[in-house]
């Protein structure tokens, strides 16, 4: 057991994570949001996120990858109140080792988003691990990864080493915590003002379509 997994297992009680949190939800036969919801999008009240916009994404999934770059970009221009979070994806229900190596992943993404000093960093940082993990089939376990990632991105590895230090159990309880809250089964998933939630499955693989009703929903719940 090296010894970041044996921190990790220290620091995060699994059977904790799980925890007991249930949350109303429903299916959308109808639409009743501008007449722009399909099918199957899936409804819930969590009223603390309502300007938020979520991107929940893994990085060993190539719908996450198609659409990653194009969510920052939207999350650029979206106007204010919207406040778009990026949240890998945790799964408490996961076999232990992938747990902790997700957590891991979590924790030098996030470590990653602190060293950052201008979204092309980001950008630049999360298509290196993409590519890493996709394009050559390298582990998120390993070091190689994430020393090109940190290169890519031109961050200070010092500084970056500095930052790991900083990520607390709480971040990535909250990584956790958002997925049990909105069911999460596909990645990636949006959701909009802790409302909505959808998968480019319910847009049939269509990104404009999928863009459309992020807009669409955004504007009529946050910013109607």
């Amino acid at each position: 057991m090296d010894n970041t997994r044996r921190t990790l297992l220290g620091l995060f009680a699994l059977p904790l994570l799980v925890g007991s949190n249930t949350h109303a939800q429903s299916e959308i036969e109808k639409s009743d949001i501008a007449g722009n919801v399909p099918k199957g999008f899936k409804h819930f009240f969590e009223r603390e996120d309502s300007l938020n916009v979520f991107y929940f994404f893994d990085f060993s999934c190539p719908v996450s990858a198609a659409y990653h770059i194009p969510m920052l970009t939207w999350a650029k221009t979206a106007p204010k109140p919207i406040k778009t979070k990026f949240i890998p994806i945790v799964n408490p229900y996961d076999g232990q080792d992938k747990m902790v190596r997700s957590a891991k992943a979590a924790i030098f993404y996030y470590s990653g988003i602190l060293s950052a000093k201008s979204p092309d960093q980001i950008e630049a940082f999360v298509t290196e691990i993409y590519t890493q993990r996709q394009d050559r089939g390298v582990s998120l376990d390993s070091r190689s990864l994430w020393r090109d990632a940190i290169k890519k991105a031109s961050f200070d590895p010092a500084e970056f080493t500095e930052n790991l230090a900083k990520i607390e159990e709480k971040d990535v309880q909250y990584a956790i915590d958002k997925f049990l809250a909105y069911q999460v089964t596909e990645s990636p998933t949006a959701t909009v003002a802790g409302q909505y939630s959808f998968t480019p499955a319910n847009t049939n693989g269509d990104p404009e379509m999928f863009f459309n009703i992020l807009n669409g929903l955004s504007t009529q719940l946050i910013l109607s």
